[in-house]
């Protein structure tokens, strides 16, 4: 199990990590047992990002995939596309997910009242 650009994370007893292929695998962090895998595409320079039971994942491409955490495999629950290079890795702060281009900053996250 090799990781690509961005670093692996880790979970309690989960690690996750994104190959040069675009694989988002999940496996045990003390025994490295592979628990799943999940093709989700592209090159990946940004680490991804857990957020309550997902982990977020943009590509270079600016594509990003959100999965869901826990179960025998990880599902693809949601996709964007901002249209733009990105290589920073996404920041999560108070209730919302930043993501950073060349060009532009977003903000993620519910509208305040």
């Amino acid at each position: 199990m090799r990781s690509g650009s961005s670093s692996p994370i880790i979970d309690g007893e989960n690690t996750y990590l994104i190959n040069s292929a675009g694989v988002l695998t999940c496996a045990k962090t003390i025994s490295g047992e592979i628990s799943w895998q999940t093709r989700i595409g592209g090159t990946h320079w940004a680490t991804p990002v857990i957020a309550g039971e997902h982990v977020l994942c943009v590509n270079q491409e600016g594509k990003a995939k959100v999965v869901k955490l826990g179960g025998s495999k990880g599902e693809i629950v949601g996709e964007a596309d901002f249209g733009e290079k990105i290589q920073g890795t996404p920041a999560i702060a108070d209730g919302a997910i930043f993501v950073r281009s060349d060009r532009h900053l977003w903000k993620i996250g519910a509208a305040r009242k």
